[in-house]
Formats: structure tokens, sequence, C-alpha cells
């Protein structure tokens, strides 16, 4: 039995030190950061910030214009605030969203203009479309279409909410 004893003590002797080195050596490093993701290309801006009237900005472009917007899911109700357009003198004639899945043919919702610069549209089918909006390739989108003097301006909706 003292064989035994000798050889447990022996090898903690031995093994403990190892350990320890190991571990000192090796430090306590966090794990590698996952591969970054790589974007396609697209030109539309994917930035979360929220505008004056508490809503989602996105950039339409060409032109490099914020327009805000945000919806209500309980009653379908989605506005598109255009005052930074309007308030640099450009006329905006027609605010639409396109909504598609994957590449099947896009649904285009209009929007009436109304006071200062909001353009509203009531469906909940389209607030259901912006929620899936994603800018996955084949997934859903939901595209604002700005037509400002003549040109149109388009950006993707990202709901950063949901």
């Amino acid at each position: 039995m003292a064989t035994y004893k000798y050889f447990w003590a022996k090898a903690t002797l031995v093994v403990l030190p190892w350990s320890a080195l190991s571990f000192m050596v090796s430090g306590c490093n966090p794990p590698a950061a996952p591969p970054a993701k790589v974007e396609e290309e697209h030109s539309h801006s994917h930035s979360h910030r929220h505008g004056a009237h508490g809503g989602e900005i996105a950039v339409v472009e060409p032109g490099d214009f914020d327009i805000e917007w945000r919806h209500n899911s309980d009653n379908g109700e989605v506005k598109i605030y255009v005052d930074e357009i309007t308030s640099a003198g450009k006329k905006v004639e027609k605010v639409v969203v396109k909504t598609s899945i994957g590449s099947g043919e896009p649904t285009t919702y209009e929007f009436t203009a109304g006071a200062d610069g909001v353009y509203t549209a009531t469906n909940v089918d389209l607030v259901t479309a912006i929620d899936a909006s994603t800018d996955e390739a084949g997934g859903s989108t939901a595209n604002v279409v700005v037509t400002v003097d003549g040109q149109e301006h388009s950006a993707l909706l990202l709901n950063m909410h949901h």
C-alpha cells in the first residue's frame, strides 16, 4: 500500500507544476473573434440613428438625402418624413415603397402627401413587409423611392426595433 501512496504523491508533484506552467503560458485568452461578415455590394446605408420625429433614418441615394420613417404596427400607418429634402429647396413629387420577396414581383404602396413634408400610407401588409425587410440576398425587401425634381432616389428600409 505504501508504494501506491508514494506513486500518487510523486505523480502529483510532477503533473501539478506542469499543469500550472501550461495554464500560465497559455493565459486566459478570449476566443478569437468570429470572421467579419462580408458585405455584398450595395449602395444603401444601414446606419441606426433616430430622426427628429423619433423614427428610423435612411439615406436615399443618389443624392445622400436623409429621410425619416416610422410605422405603427397596430393600425398599419407608415409615415415618411422628407423635410430634409424640402428644406434644401428641392421638390418632392412622389413617395412610394416597393416591397418584394426574393426575386418575386414587387408590390408598390403609394403615399399621400401631407403637411410639412410628411407622406402617409396605411396598410397592415406594408408594415409586415417593412418588419420582414432585410439586406440578405434573396430575402424580403422594402425600398422607399422618393422622386425629387424628376429623379428617383431610393433606400432600403430596415426596422431595427423588431
